[in-house]
């Protein structure tokens, strides 16, 4: 019986139930005749896949990579003849189709020994297939399986490179075909392993070079780090220094290799952070630092800048330490005499003094601070650092960016190296202090290879006002000035009269101020300590037209609210302190000039438990002689926080007799030029620039720190 699919095609199976009996009918005629009528033949029709044959290229043909292949060939079906156009598909086993038609021609096979087919299906889904093997030559491909990339080696400890070469069409390549080498030490080694063991120490990029028999090379990279023992500064050097000025350069890290005393985790540098930060890509062990000679400001200004640019970070995104940083030597002070110690101190700067430590407090105040732990214990370890009233490990509290809150005070700490300030006739050594703010970033270090220090005898504190109001008698007397709301007194505290109605002109000129100012000081004074104190405002507005008047201090002897306190509620005042002349100030003082005033009896009664309720300023002859007046700048003014009130205090734990000051120089001791008897200045010295680290997942991570 022949089931004779066209017919079949023809008369399908018909599936309503009305038809049902008809196509069974229909079906089995169809099943049980021959086309003419006749009873069955007993033998099955079927259909036949089709002949397909590959005529090119040949069995085993060999082809560069860069060669277009011709590939042709034919396909005959049984029932309906020669196949073409769709009908006929090429492709790779390993790459999938790349044409169709009997002629096809192609480059866009890569590198391999490929298996061609040619498929050729009929009209009824019939497929046949004939194949051919060509290889498409090209270079071997190299591979390191040992070390891994970014990974650490130890100095001396033999290791084991493994890798191998394939080439596409001949397979493995041989092993005297594959080379090793680093990019510091050159040759390594042949074949498919190489033992090493004399790796210098930092980073190296190994390299495995696979050549085939047809001299194609490929070459893979793996980037280490070989670690020393210790903390290891290594230098880039990117402009030219004689071999004493590197000497210099290589000297000055010494004493920081042998205070930290951990290798660190190594730091590699990926394409992406080398292109942001211009440090080139790969390992770093344990910190690399570029050194660059540039005209910054000419002789004796800024010597010397310096800062981080990548940090390792903890899972919160914590700096911990410095991995690379980058150093300007100004061209005019290359040749300094304290070169090396200049860039010493630079090299604390690199590794995060001022830049990375996050326990800074109080930098829109007069007194900024440390409040690291360590830091805090090592200066109060320290004899001596009892006498100094403030809170935390005093920093510099003037200067710019790069020098405010980014250096020891000069004032607290003279010769200590991270000052802004390098003493010319004395050592300046690396203090305890200054290993444990490196503790506090995260640094390993040991505090006992600190150099000998010894704080100054005489310590200081600065004092801010915690409160200060302007009073007003008798028009204003109900109103109160010590919170800022967009008055004329809003940032100054005056005293005298309303000459020429300078400060409230619906007022008439009698009108007379007086001012309240309270400091916020420690609660008791630490046996021993002897104090002598300066109390310290600047002038404003002074407007004077006549001479001889007094500005007169008295101890307050009641509390009151800066936000509250009146003319009419001002609280009682005690004995008066000191009265002073405000017009003794040289016509060269300008709006700048600064008023001085002896309270040391007062404040040493407060630090020993008398009640602290600030000082009243008051101009005796205002009320009878309306002609002049003075605006100090209160504690509310903007900008320089030493134009704020404040109290100067100087005290010492070595009964050293202390006089005190009768004026007070806000610069004093700081912008020092080189040459000069106070030192070298180390101020603006922080360079500009954002530190980058990465994140828990390898993210890249930009701060900018000031």
């Amino acid at each position: 019986m022949v089931l004779n699919a066209n017919l079949l095609r023809a008369n399908p199976l018909r599936t309503t139930s009305k038809g049902l009996l008809l196509s069974i009918f229909a079906l089995g005629v169809m099943v049980g005749c021959d086309s003419g009528g006749g009873t069955p033949s007993g033998e099955e029709q079927s259909n036949e896949e089709p002949n397909v044959t590959i005529s090119a290229p040949s069995q085993g043909s060999e082809f560069s990579k860069e060669e277009t292949i011709v590939f042709a060939g034919s396909a005959e079906d049984p029932e309906t003849g020669q196949l073409e156009g769709e009908d006929l598909q090429w492709s790779s086993v390993s790459d999938g189709r790349f044409g169709s038609g009997k002629s096809v021609s192609t480059s866009s096979l890569p590198p391999n020994l490929h298996t061609v087919i040619l498929a050729a299906t009929d009209s009824v889904g019939e497929t046949g297939r004939d194949t051919v093997s060509v290889g498409v030559n090209g270079p071997p491909t190299a591979s390191i399986e040992a070390p891994n990339d970014k990974s650490a080696l130890m100095e001396g400890q033999p290791e084991t490179f493994r890798g191998s070469g394939t080439d596409p069409v001949e397979g493995e390549v041989n092993q005297e075909n594959l080379k090793w080498l680093s990019d510091v030490d050159g040759d390594l080694g042949t074949g498919k392993e190489v033992e090493v063991s004399s790796l210098s120490p930092g980073p190296h990029t190994i390299l495995l070079t696979a050549t085939d028999e047809d001299g194609k090379t490929d070459v893979d990279t793996a980037n280490v780090v070989v670690e020393e023992p210790g903390f290891n500064v290594r230098f880039r050097f990117q402009s030219e220094l004689t071999e004493s000025q590197k000497r210099n350069v290589e000297q000055s890290a010494a004493a920081w290799e042998q205070a930290i005393t951990e290798d660190l985790e190594p730091f590699f540098l990926g394409e992406e952070l080398a292109d942001a930060t211009g440090i080139p890509e790969g390992g770093i062990d344990d910190l690399s630092i570029g050194v660059e000679v540039k005209d910054i400001d000419g002789p004796a200004g800024t010597l010397a800048q310096a800062r981080p640019v990548t940090a390792r970070t903890n899972s919160s995104g914590e700096y911990t330490s410095a991995s690379s940083g980058f150093i300007q030597i100004d061209q005019a002070d290359l040749n300094n005499t304290r070169l090396e110690t200049i860039l010493r101190h630079e090299i604390g700067h690199v590794l995060g003094i001022g830049v990375l430590w996050d326990q800074v407090n109080g930098q829109e105040t007069v007194n900024p601070f440390h409040s690291g732990s360590s830091t805090k214990n090592a200066f109060e370890s320290l004899d001596g650092s009892e006498a100094y009233l403030g809170e935390g490990v005093p920093l510099q509290r003037t200067g710019g960016q790069g020098t405010r809150g980014s250096h020891w005070a000069e004032r607290n700490f003279e010769n200590e190296l991270m000052t802004g300030n390098l003493n010319s006739d004395r050592v300046n050594p690396i203090s305890r202090i200054t290993l444990s703010a490196l503790e506090d970033i995260g640094y390993p270090v040991d505090i006992g290879s600190a150099s000998r220090y010894s704080l100054p005898d005489v310590q200081t504190t600065f004092i801010p006002a915690e409160a200060d109001a302007t009073l007003s008698r008798p028009a204003q007397g109900t109103d109160n000035f010590g919170t800022p709301r967009g008055g004329s007194v809003d940032s100054v505290l005056v005293v005298g009269s309303n000459n020429d109605a300078l400060w409230f002109p619906q007022a008439p000129e009698d009108e007379v101020f007086s001012g309240l100012i309270r400091f916020d000081l420690p609660d008791n004074l630490p046996a021993g300590v002897q104090t002598a104190t300066l109390f310290a405002l600047q002038s404003q507005e002074k407007n004077t037209e006549t001479t001889g008047h007094d500005i007169e201090v008295y101890r307050v002897e009641e509390g009151w609210r800066e936000s509250f306190t009146t003319a009419d509620t001002r609280p009682a005042v005690g004995t008066k302190i000191q009265e002073f002349g405000f017009n003794s100030c040289d016509p060269a003082c300008g709006d700048r000039y600064r008023f001085g005033v002896d309270v040391s009896s007062v404040v040493q009664n407060w630090l020993q438990g008398a009640a602290n309720n600030g000082l009243y300023l008051r101009a005796p002859d205002a009320e009878s002689n309306p002609t002049f007046s003075v605006g100090l700048s209160n504690r509310h003014v903007e900008g320089n926080v030493l134009r704020r009130p404040f109290l100067y205090l100087t005290a010492s734990s070595r009964q050293t007799a202390l006089r005190p000051k009768a004026g007070f120089e806000e610069n004093s001791g700081l912008r020092q030029k080189a040459g000069s008897q106070g030192g070298i200045s180390m101020e603006n010295d922080i360079l500009d620039r954002p530190v980058y680290g990465k994140g828990p997942s390898g993210e890249i991570r930009k701060k900018e720190i000031k």
